[in-house]
């Protein structure tokens, strides 16, 4: 009788640990689905961004100091970058379509390829988008930095014809009037998500 006992314990406390760890992986299956939705937006507080010095395309110094004064969207990029060009692309609609306060938000493209993206190139690659967007760049040791104050994923890695091949988060982090972390949406995107995101950092 005791070990029928001992034998219905046992598998009762099986079950409950087989139970728990079916448990926990749903639950990071729901994290990890959630984090690969496309145009998903995040909120809440987070250490995102911090000091930083870079060149916009016209040559002048830009700093996390000049964030303050009007809502800011930073997108993490470079020129040669399809999932860039298709982002600054839907801003740029959302930005047309969202509203005359919508124009008053800043679109930021900081560039993470320090070899390629001279301010020049930037200048050239960003008349093509709308005319509110800055383009920022720097030397490895700047843009490395941050990448990491603003939590952004960042490997350079060589392909085998020899070329650069620049792997990161594809973000787009905006920050309200204060310069103070708000929300992100994942690339890709698309109008209506950013849109809605303009209105929420021009109320």
């Amino acid at each position: 009788m005791i070990r029928v006992n001992f034998k219905l314990l046992l598998a009762i406390m099986l079950g409950f640990v087989i139970g728990g760890v079916s448990a926990a992986g749903i639950r990071v299956s729901r994290q990890e689905s959630l984090i690969t939705v496309p145009g998903l937006m995040v909120t809440g507080k987070a250490e995102i961004g911090g000091p930083f010095r870079l060149v916009d395309q016209a040559g002048h110094e830009f700093t996390e100091q000049q964030l303050p004064g009007k809502p800011s969207l930073i997108v993490f990029g470079h020129t040669r970058s399809d999932i860039s060009s298709a982002a600054l692309n839907v801003i740029s609609q959302a930005v047309e379509s969202a509203g005359p306060k919508a124009k008053t938000v800043r679109i930021i493209l900081i560039s993470l390829d320090w070899e390629s993206d001279t301010p020049d190139v930037l200048k050239s690659y960003l008349q093509r988008y709308s005319p509110n967007i800055i383009g920022l760049s720097g030397n490895e040791e700047e843009i490395r930095h941050v990448a990491s104050a603003f939590k952004v994923f960042l490997k350079r890695d060589t392909a085998s014809d020899g070329s650069v091949v620049i792997n990161h988060s594809p973000l787009v982090l905006a920050f309200n009037a204060r310069g103070a972390y708000v929300s992100l949406l994942r690339l890709p995107t698309n109008v209506a998500a950013v849109a809605s995101l303009l209105a929420t950092l021009t109320e």
